[in-house]
């Protein structure tokens, strides 16, 4: 292949054919990675390849790192002498090099590559592989035949990363935090634009477990009109769209996202779905047109919730119907997301337990503000315990182990809380109070 085509048509790649990857092909790949530049020559990384599903096994169960590590039919465990070139970190600028050698050498093979940070405890990794001091793993790499061909990701524009001489801040920058508040609408399309679509199109970035979406379903099959017009306000990902969308067969379905990219990302996993775009408005659908808006957990994505409720009831006709789903914060989903932020400390993105960005439960004084100009017809919750405590619960091994060395003394009781969690959330579904409930179902009409 010529330079541009391997460097444009490198992809991440997480899922691979289980083919052995022949020793020379390792060879040639990794010498590639030798190529990159090193400081001073030090040649300060050296590779563990592992390709023993046994061990792969250990690594995911043992130190933590993510399941998708066990598709690969080959691992690489890069290590770095961590003794010299502190000041700034030199020899791990020499190992990112390196792996981008490696990643678009396997490219130009015709293997797939992924390489992840998320390789969990890294000293429990070294008593694995028998890495000894003061050698420090810096990330995994996963080589293989590719079983999957991922999309592009949206680029910035080069005009938008170039600067001449000196920095000109001419795009806004992403925060960390989790909570609205520091956030702006733009801020939160660009990170769904580049950040929280990254790996390829259709990938469901959100969680909700199947009762959960069951209730969902119930409620819309009661509450939605039989016919008519029918929008979903920015879901995010299309995680619950893709769920619903056949309770509005006999509907036209319409879905609004921030951005053109966010909702070429739910087509990807939708099908007989119209889409537009939400800017200073939602975009295309004119004044009383529309039968029954939908909010799918969407009043916990934003931060100008005012906005959206108002474009919510310009689009709808009168005595349209209005069905909001919401987390409550005056649940024990609100219990959860204190402890989580407030007694862990878990305030940043990169250990938060939602995937979509900022996120922030709903008080339900707030929502009764922000119908105005609605009459509410009904309120219904499910559940005593959040739905979602029993996927935390198959992921906390692996949580624990990759970010549990960040965490406070709390973090000793997250198993046991989560255990005991899941038993009453079983013991406790079939409550049913708006006030206590952590998800909630509110309806309203336009007055």
């Amino acid at each position: 292949m010529d330079f541009t085509t391997v460097v444009e048509g490198r992809r991440s790649v997480r899922k691979y054919k289980q083919e052995p990857v022949p020793h020379s092909i390792l060879q040639e790949i990794i010498k590639a990675g030798s190529c990159a530049p090193k400081p001073s020559n030090r040649q300060q990384w050296e590779i563990v390849v592992v390709d023993n599903k046994d061990i792969i096994g250990r690594l995911v169960k043992e130190a933590g790192a993510q399941e998708h590590v066990t598709a690969a039919p080959c691992v690489f465990v890069i290590a770095v002498d961590m003794e010299f070139n502190k000041e700034h970190w030199s020899n791990i600028q020499a190992t990112a090099a390196a792996c981008q050698n490696m990643q678009l050498k396997a490219f130009d093979l015709g293997y797939g590559s992924c390489v992840m940070a998320g390789f969990g405890d890294g000293k429990l990794i070294k008593k694995i592989l028998e890495i000894p001091d003061p050698w420090d793993v810096t990330c995994f790499m996963l080589v293989g035949k590719p079983d999957e061909t991922p999309t592009a990701p949206a680029k910035k524009q080069v005009e938008d990363i170039l600067h001449h001489n000196k920095f000109i801040n001419r795009t806004e920058r992403l925060p960390s935090s989790v909570f609205l508040k520091d956030w702006n609408m733009n801020q939160i399309r660009n990170h769904q634009k580049y950040v929280s679509r990254a790996y390829k199109m259709g990938v469901d970035y959100e969680f909700y477990d199947h009762e959960e979406i069951k209730k969902i379903r119930e409620l819309l099959r009661k509450h939605a009109p039989k016919k008519g017009n029918v929008l979903t306000l920015l879901g995010y990902d299309g995680t619950v769209l893709k769920q619903i969308q056949h309770v509005f067969q006999d509907h036209h379905l319409i879905d609004c996202e921030l951005s053109q990219e966010a909702a070429d990302f739910v087509k990807a996993k939708t099908k007989d779905v119209t889409f537009t775009t939400f800017t200073e408005k939602i975009e295309a659908i004119e004044d009383n047109s529309i039968d029954a808006v939908i909010l799918p957990f969407s009043l916990e994505k934003v931060p100008d919730k005012q906005k959206i409720m108002k474009e919510a009831h310009r689009v709808l006709k009168k005595d349209g119907t209005l069905i909001v789903f919401t987390k409550n914060r005056r649940s024990l989903y609100g219990v959860m997301y204190f402890a989580i932020t407030i007694l862990l400390g878990i305030k940043h993105l990169e250990g938060f337990y939602v995937r979509s960005g900022p996120f922030e439960p709903v008080r339900p004084s707030e929502l009764n503000t922000l119908l105005y100009g609605f009459n509410q017809t009904s309120k219904e919750g499910f559940f005593l315990f959040p739905a979602e405590i029993k996927i935390y619960t198959q992921k906390a091994d692996g949580y624990l182990h990759r970010h549990g060395h960040k965490l406070s003394v709390f973090r000793y009781l997250i198993k046991p809380a989560l255990w005991l969690g899941n038993l009453t959330f079983e013991a406790t579904k079939w409550v049913k109070s708006s006030s206590i409930s952590p998800t909630v179902c509110t309806v309203a009409t336009k007055q």
